[in-house]
């Protein structure tokens, strides 16, 4: 505004006031340490202030979606400008290591880059009993820090025992070699006869899938 307002006549000499706006109102920027990036853009609304530039990183402390930082701080700004946020993505992935020996070996090597073990008892035809077959998800692949994933151990081949087939009808023979998850394979004897034994024999273990013979006699 000014004083005297415009059309009037002033003196030669005389005063001439004029009000010069100092521009929106200052405020103070809030303390947003804690608060997750939704409650900062609230505090910063009730100050008049906006959200600007949010940039997302990761960090090993500050949890996800919550504020690590910002610019300006601790000032007092003026009213409607913005304030930039750095906003945490949590802890960076971990990317899981090759591992193995025991299973204890392998859940410590994985605690060194804050992963937790879980172990799964799997069989193996090439794995000695007790040692690590590999683990899911596998060695090179990203998981988030602190994820619980399994460790497969093995605990040797899979191996089935050989029913006996002595007084059994041949039909009945190769329902029981099959129900214990083995294959029947070649007949020897005479055509009509009857079972009276397995190659591999009676009660030994063998890999399941396994081929059994069957003699007739």
């Amino acid at each position: 505004s000014q004083d005297p307002p415009p059309g009037e006549q002033l003196k030669e000499g005389g005063t001439f006031k004029l009000v010069v706006s100092l521009g929106p109102t200052p405020v103070g920027v809030p303390d947003l340490t804690g608060l997750s990036d939704g409650q900062a853009g609230e505090a910063l609304a009730a100050q008049g202030l906006v959200v600007g530039t949010v940039t997302e990183v990761n960090d090993e402390v500050v949890p996800a979606h919550f504020v690590i930082s910002w610019e300006p701080a601790g000032q007092e700004i003026p009213k409607g400008n913005p304030v930039n946020l750095v906003v945490s993505k949590g802890p960076a992935p971990r990317v899981v290591p090759e591992v193995g020996g025991s299973y204890d070996n392998a859940a410590a090597a994985l605690a060194g880059v804050q992963l937790k073990a879980t172990p799964e008892e799997v069989f193996s035809d090439t794995v000695p009993a007790g040692e690590v077959v590999g683990t899911v998800p596998g060695a090179g692949e990203s998981i988030e820090r602190d994820a619980v994933f399994t460790v497969q151990v093995a605990k040797g081949p899979d191996l089935v025992g050989l029913p006996s087939v002595s007084g059994l009808s041949l039909q009945e023979a190769i329902g029981a070699i099959e129900s214990a998850g083995l294959t029947p394979g070649q007949l020897y004897g005479p055509a009509r006869g009857t079972p009276i034994s397995t190659n591999p024999a009676e009660g030994a273990q063998v890999k399941r899938g396994s081929a059994v013979d069957i003699y007739l006699g």
